[in-house]
């Protein structure tokens, strides 16, 4: 748990050598960063067992895990008696684009459409989702998977527009996450 990642890449070997041996034992990598993939990929694990936990998302699995039922109490029941849950996504940094992943796979329940909306300035941030994610379903899109009742719409603008307070003025969305890196602004 050093500053500097090649430190921590050199400590994880060192105890992945020191350890690999011994049954029963497990060594997990807490990081994101590129130069661990050293760790995880070692070719002398012995009996030792390597797991990379990813963070952020242990956290989003984790608020809606704990915090998912709002999702589906702010349902409104439609027509046919189908539930609708519309979602407000606003800031799509690496935080927004991990609960997008998470929301179509916990939302997608029978008797339940879903309609997630993304907020974010810039349209970049989009094409590269869509093209890491491409089965996901989005608005827009030909494709069409039959066991997936939500969508995904992406808006390119800012929280700080008037554009999107006219928006959501005019919109319902009876769950928000706001996740744009400022906590004041997020408040």
């Amino acid at each position: 748990i050093k500053e500097n990642p090649a430190e921590n890449v050199e400590e994880g070997i060192t105890t992945l050598k020191r350890y690999k041996d011994r049954p029963g034992t497990f060594l997990y990598v807490f990081s994101n960063v590129t130069a661990h993939e050293v760790i995880l990929n070692s070719a002398d694990q012995g009996e030792a067992i390597v797991r990379r936990v990813n963070s952020m998302q242990s956290l989003i699995h984790m608020f809606l895990y704990k915090q998912g039922i709002e999702l589906f109490k702010s349902a409104t029941t439609l027509d046919g008696g189908e539930k609708h849950i519309s979602i407000a996504l606003v800031g799509f940094g690496s935080y927004g684009a991990e609960f997008l992943r998470a929301l179509p796979w916990f939302c997608t329940q029978p008797g339940y459409k879903t309609e997630i909306h993304v907020f974010e300035p810039n349209q970049a941030n989009f094409s590269s989702f869509q093209a890491l994610y491409p089965d996901l379903n989005y608005a827009h899109s030909p494709r069409f998977i039959e066991d997936a009742f939500y969508s995904i719409h992406f808006h390119a603008l800012s929280a700080d527009s008037a554009e999107f307070a006219k928006y959501i003025e005019t919109h319902s969305f009876p769950f928000a996450l706001v996740i744009t890196g400022e906590n004041d602004r997020n408040l």
